[in-house]
């Protein structure tokens, strides 16, 4: 058996088992913490509280109940934990409405068939005769999987999973040859603004290797999204702009030191039926990465929401200046490729935290530049599959190591973008 085979062998294994691990074990002891945070706050949208400001008390309904503010001494703060924007919770209301046992198991499948879904297009779509290719985008799709930040993902019911999977549908629509799907696919992709506003980024590389239909179906999705979550919720969007003020601050503190506070004995141990577990097989450290945290940890330097946007800026320009020629000639290919390392890098740049889980989004660009990997190693291969590597769990001996294993992801992609890549997707737009 070829060394290849038998290593995607090996981790298709692990792979299978954690998920085996976590569907049937982990989860459902779990209370998946950012996933109830978001359900209650989607239901809060319909009953007239603030999702980021209401504070639950003995006799309002269970249902409202977010115990992690309690547990945490969170409940003492002006807000609530509710960072994601107020499209996210409208599009969780249709889900709001089941019981949060149901909802659990909905999202954890959900989740799984998002992963599953990437994993098996992009083999099916690599280079139709080629087996290598095909056994590396699986490789790599098993690595992944096995890793902290998508056991972490599925721990506490994060949402993240959602903008590679957006990406992927978007990549999909764009190396067809009808119109009406390449419109489709930036439609889609410019909802996901609404979603996540610093999204908007992926498009830069759209507007200069003028992706004309696509930029148009982008803007027809902010339109319609404005429309469809905006304008009816205009109390919402002030809300959560008041409250990420906050969470600016907050950010810089490192999540502050609510350790003192005791949880209230009045706070009933079962909600909605369930009792959660506090704990998660999968340990690992969890860092926060910001930008903006890890100025005020090393270097007691308050960057403020200006200073964030100039370094974002100033990175931007250097990898535009890296690709220089190249930038304004990519194939669709390099074009998804930067796009999405632009949004992801700019997670660095938010006053907000960044957790191992944002990680889960480089899945997108790994599957697409896994699908043109050699079958010899080179520098590029050897820089990502370490950066995986590193992604893995933390190690005692080396503290952010998941952290470098995404600067080196970043520059393996960034240099197989330099590389000429204008025949690159003739094996899958033929």
């Amino acid at each position: 058996m070829k060394p290849l085979k038998l290593l995607f062998l090996i981790f298709l294994f692990l792979s299978v088992a954690g998920t085996f691990y976590q569907v049937f074990f982990n989860v459902p002891q779990l209370e998946q913490i950012d996933l109830r945070n978001r359900i209650v706050a989607s239901r809060l949208t319909e009953t007239g509280h603030s999702p980021y400001h209401y504070k639950w008390k003995p006799g309002d309904s269970q249902r409202l109940l977010n115990r992690r503010e309690f547990t945490t001494g969170f409940s003492e703060m002006p807000v609530t934990y509710t960072t994601v924007s107020p499209s996210v919770l409208l599009i969780h209301q249709p889900l709001s409405k089941f019981n949060y046992l149901v909802i659990k198991n909905i999202w954890l499948w959900l989740q799984l068939a998002f992963l599953l879904f990437m994993i098996l297009w992009f083999a099916y779509t690599s280079e139709r005769g080629n087996e290598a290719l095909k056994i590396w985008v699986l490789f790599t799709g098993c690595l992944f999987s096995i890793g902290f930040a998508w056991h972490l993902h599925l721990s506490v019911g994060q949402f993240y999973i959602i903008y590679p999977f957006i990406m992927t549908l978007a990549f999909a629509s764009a190396i067809c040859d009808k119109k009406v799907l390449k419109f489709a696919g930036g439609f889609l992709a410019g909802m996901a603004i609404l979603f996540r506003p610093s999204f908007a980024i992926f498009f830069l590389p759209f507007i200069f290797n003028r992706q004309y239909l696509m930029l148009v179906g982008a803007l027809s999705g902010v339109a319609t999204g404005i429309l469809i979550f905006v304008l009816p919720y205009i109390i919402l969007w002030e809300q959560y702009l008041d409250a990420m003020k906050f969470w600016a601050t907050y950010n810089i503190l490192g999540g502050g030191n609510l350790s003192g506070l005791s949880t209230p004995q009045w706070l009933p141990d079962t909600v909605e039926g369930f009792s959660p577990s506090e704990g998660s097989p999968f340990r690992g450290r969890i860092e926060n990465t910001s930008i903006q945290y890890l100025f005020f940890k090393f270097a007691n330097i308050e960057l403020t929401s200006i200073y964030l946007t100039g370094m974002l800026f100033l990175v931007i320009s250097s990898v535009f200046i890296f690709l220089r020629k190249r930038l304004f000639r990519l194939s669709i290919t390099g074009i998804f490729l930067l796009g999405a390392c632009l949004v992801i890098v700019s997670d660095f740049f938010l006053p907000a935290p960044r957790m191992p889980y944002n990680a889960v989004q480089w899945i997108f660009p790994l599957l697409l530049v896994s699908m043109y990997f050699k079958r010899n190693f080179n520098y590029i291969n050897i820089l990502i599959v370490s950066g995986l590597v590193l992604n893995l769990s933390s190690v005692w001996w080396l503290q952010y190591n998941m952290w470098l294993g995404e600067i080196l992801i970043f520059s393996g992609i960034l240099l197989f973008i330099k590389e000429d890549d204008s025949e690159l997707v003739k094996s899958i737009t033929a």
